[in-house]
């Protein structure tokens, strides 16, 4: 996603959030920046943003638009061209990485009911499986 992207993703977000069900325009973002931090960048340069004809965005404007939309400011840059934000590697319930991950930190769950929960869920999950397993091998 690049920064244009960005920027319009969070007015609709942000226009969700205020009850607007629309995204805000670039003047209510102006204004209630404004309002709300007492500093504010001007419409056409966040119009020039959103559309690329401005690439990237100055230290302060970065951190202003930060703390308005209540984001990270490197979150405020464009994604790399080759950046995914899908899952490269399946990780299904049943990997070892994962069993051995939740093993080695049950112990220290038992302080937390809802992990520890979960863990014996998954603790059950896996046997089951084993025995399903089990019952068609031997009972074929």
């Amino acid at each position: 996603m690049n920064l244009a992207e960005k920027i319009k993703h969070l007015r609709e977000i942000e226009g969700e959030l205020r009850g607007l069900n629309r995204p805000m325009t670039q003047m209510e973002v102006v204004k209630a920046m404004q309002e709300e931090l007492g500093e504010s960048i001007s419409q056409a340069y966040m119009s020039q943003l959103e559309s690329s004809k401005r690439l990237h965005l100055t230290a302060s404007s970065r951190n202003l638009l930060a703390r308005f939309f209540k984001v990270h400011p490197g979150y405020l840059v464009s994604d790399p061209p080759d950046y995914s934000t899908d899952l490269l590697t399946d990780m299904g319930l049943d990997t070892d990485r994962l069993k051995t991950w939740l093993t080695a930190n049950a112990v220290e769950w038992r302080s937390e009911p809802a992990l520890h929960d979960l863990h014996n869920e998954y603790v059950l999950l896996h046997l089951r499986k084993q025995a399903e397993t089990w019952q068609l091998i031997h009972f074929r």
